[in-house]
């Protein structure tokens, strides 16, 4: 191989042997090109910025070829021209025997061996910075723009003092314990001008303490009430803050005391002239008695002008009853003195006659003038004689009369009674025969009168009856409508079975009267459905067991708004209970009415079963052959059982029965019709049919009356 090879081969090992980052990995060695075409090696610095002098074995002296070194030595390849020189590549130029890059290679920069420094590229043939992502290049050094102090969002723009630079802006920043204030850091808890708050200023003579304005005190002060004292001498805060001195007092020392003037001297912490002062008279607490005047500390009478001094009393004798003109001269009893002489005295309203002070208002010997007397019976009255009626009495046309009791004068004057009336307590009152009462100008019987039942407005409810003068709960709705024809259906309280309950009484259908007994159909069982409440949706209301019944009234539907109805007259005799009717309604076979007719023929029916056969006929307890033998309890039903057929002698249907409150699979005998509870009450097998349409439904409800 050549030198010329050998060169061009040692030239591509270097350029094999660098990173795309760095020159070449730091402690790397590569073989290198000694003079004479010897190899040699190099090895790559530590910061991988380039490579290190070549190394070259010693030869033997042979001439000019002997010695070692580089090839940047004086024996080193050329490194352009000569008969050794690289030949390279468009846009590469031979350095030392390499091709390489002037353009951008960091060792040959420009010119070869022009070596760029560390961190530096070389772009254009010129080293120049090269900043990583996130930083920027301001003059020569690589500075993260969002956080540099000195080149702060762009080069060269500072962040002043106090500052830092944050998202690429200068922002004040203070210590912990400051906060900032208009771009000055503050601490809020002593600052003046910001106390615990941002322009929160203090008043003049306070102190921003903790955060709070606080009133400071000069040395020998004390804050009291937001003020600064001296408790000294303050009289408004003495020795204490809001210990105030009495009016008159100072303050020394911190406690109050009085302080008189010259010829005055201190009682009880006031000062007084104890030479002139009744209460202190020569001395503190010697008082002078009523009258007596203190002079030159001692007490002395002193009356003053327009008095005398009568036994060491001071008198006015123009006036005084016991001194008048004169000492000792008393006036006698009535009369006055006046102007220095007794004369008679009338007190406001009386005049004096004959010596006599009278009321001329009043006075019947002097009515209206002195020596005007009234007639007999007559009396003095605003100073004229007029009649006098005694107490109970009124005048009424010049006559005495008793306005409680007068027929002409009955509560007023001219106020007659009618005929047939007289005057009772001041009201005309109709006169009530033997047996009448009269109650608020009406004739009453109170034995009877429901209004008026025992006593006049004593009215009884709308259940109860008035019997002997007693308001008394009525037994059924058939004794409510006959006690009152104008009672409408609705809810009503009925005693019936030694028991007081709520009852709904139809008081129109048929007459009215009618007492629900049982409402929709049975509770699982028989013994399972009596006594239930009216608030009950099905079973047997107390009443069933305790209100004595005649007639039966079967509604189809809603109880109280139905159109649908048949009643049947005659079930019961009018002292048994529909419970005590049924339980004992039947002797046949299995005691029901066994595959016969129905007992009872319907009596009246609504215009919508006028003309429907399931309603002609009423049996209490039933049973029906078809397999095994069914009881059927309570069925509205075709009159004719032959009429019937099949299974529909069993259900609730347009074939048969518009009702049925009962059904018993295989359950025939009353004797365990009581105690089952396996009664099914399904629509179909137990409910109402109220002809017009093609199921059942299971509203519905038993009446007796």
């Amino acid at each position: 191989m050549t030198r010329r090879c050998l060169m061009a081969a040692a030239a591509m090992m270097m350029l094999a042997g660098c990173g795309e980052d760095r020159v070449c990995d730091p402690g790397a060695t590569q073989k290198c090109l000694c003079a004479g075409g010897a190899s040699g090696s190099q090895i790559c610095d530590t910061s991988g910025g380039g490579w290190g002098a070549c190394t070259c074995a010693a030869k033997p002296d042979s001439g000019a070829d002997q010695g070692q070194g580089d090839l940047s030595g004086p024996d080193a390849a050329p490194a352009d021209g000569g008969v050794d020189a690289v030949t390279c590549q468009k846009g590469l130029t031979s350095c030392y025997g390499a091709c390489v890059n002037l353009a951008t290679d960091i060792h040959n920069c420009g010119a070869c061996s022009s070596k760029c420094k560390a961190g530096e590229v070389c772009d254009k043939g010129k080293c120049a910075v090269s900043c990583q992502q996130g930083l920027t290049n301001c003059g020569g050094a690589c500075v993260n723009t969002q956080t540099d102090l000195q080149n702060c969002g762009t080069c060269k723009s500072a962040c002043k003092a106090g500052e830092v630079c944050s998202a690429g802006a200068c922002k004040l920043t203070c210590q912990q314990g400051l906060s900032n204030c208009n771009g000055t850091c503050v601490n809020m808890k002593t600052d003046l001008q910001n106390c615990g708050a941002c322009g929160s200023t203090c008043k003049a003579g306070q102190v921003c303490k903790a955060g709070q304005c606080t009133l400071t005190c000069q040395q020998g002060w004390t804050a009291c009430s937001g003020a600064c004292v001296n408790l000294q001498n303050d009289v408004g805060s003495c020795g204490a803050c809001g210990s105030a001195c009495k009016a008159g007092e100072v303050c020394v020392k911190g406690k109050c005391a009085v302080i008189c003037a010259s010829g005055l001297t201190a009682c009880s912490g006031v000062c007084f002239n104890l030479t002139t002062n009744n209460n202190n008279c020569g001395a503190c607490g010697s008082k002078c008695k009523a009258g007596d005047a203190c002079v030159n500390s001692k007490c002395v009478l002193s009356c003053q002008q327009g008095l005398t001094d009568c036994s060491g009393t001071c008198v006015n004798m123009q006036t005084d009853l016991f001194s008048c003109g004169s000492c000792g001269n008393a006036c006698k009893a009535g009369y006055v003195c006046s102007k220095g002489s007794c004369a008679l005295s009338c007190q406001a309203g009386l005049t004096t006659c004959s010596g006599t002070c009278v009321n001329l208002q009043t006075d019947f010997h002097n009515c209206g003038a002195c020596g005007s007397a009234c007639k007999a019976g007559f009396a003095c009255s605003a100073g004229k004689c007029a009649l006098s009626c005694q107490a109970g009495l009124t005048n009424c046309s010049g006559t005495c009369v008793n306005l409680q009791t007068d027929l002409s004068h009955c509560g007023a004057c001219d106020t007659k009674c009618k005929a047939g009336a007289f005057c009772n307590k001041g009201k005309c009152t109709p006169y009530c025969g033997s047996g009448s009462t009269n109650c608020s100008g009406t004739c009453v019987n109170v034995q009877s009168d429901p209004k008026n039942c025992g006593a006049c407005g004593k009215k009884c409810l709308a259940t109860a009856k008035c019997i002997s003068g007693s308001c008394q709960t009525l037994s059924s709705c058939k004794a409510i409508k006959a006690a009152d024809s104008s009672s409408k259906s609705g809810t009503y309280t009925i005693t019936a079975g030694g028991k007081t309950y709520a009852v709904y009484c139809d008081m129109t259908t048929d007459g009215g009267g009618w007492t629900l007994a049982i409402k929709g159909t049975l509770d699982k069982g028989y013994n399972n459905s009596l006594n239930k409440a009216l608030s009950a949706s099905r079973g047997f209301m107390l009443s069933y067991n305790s209100v004595s019944f005649s007639d039966v009234l079967v509604k189809m539907g809603n109880v109280q708004t139905t159109p649908h109805w048949v009643s049947f007259h005659k079930v019961g005799n009018g002292s048994q209970t529909l419970a005590h009717k049924i339980e004992n309604c039947c002797s046949g076979t299995y005691s029901v009415d066994y595959n016969i007719d129905a007992r009872y023929s319907a009596t009246k029916r609504s215009a919508s079963l006028a003309n429907v056969s399931e309603a002609e006929g009423l049996s209490l307890r039933a049973s029906r052959t078809a397999g095994p033998n069914d009881a059927l309890f309570f069925v509205v039903m075709r009159k004719s059982y032959s009429a019937c057929s099949g299974s529909s002698t069993r259900y609730v249907s347009s074939s048969c029965i518009s009702a049925m409150l009962g059904f018993g699979l295989s359950n025939y005998s009353w004797s365990s019709w009581k105690t089952r509870t396996d009664w099914q009450t399904g629509c179909s097998r137990s409910g109402y049919w109220n002809g017009s349409t093609s199921s059942c439904q299971q509203t519905g409800g038993v009446f007796i009356r």
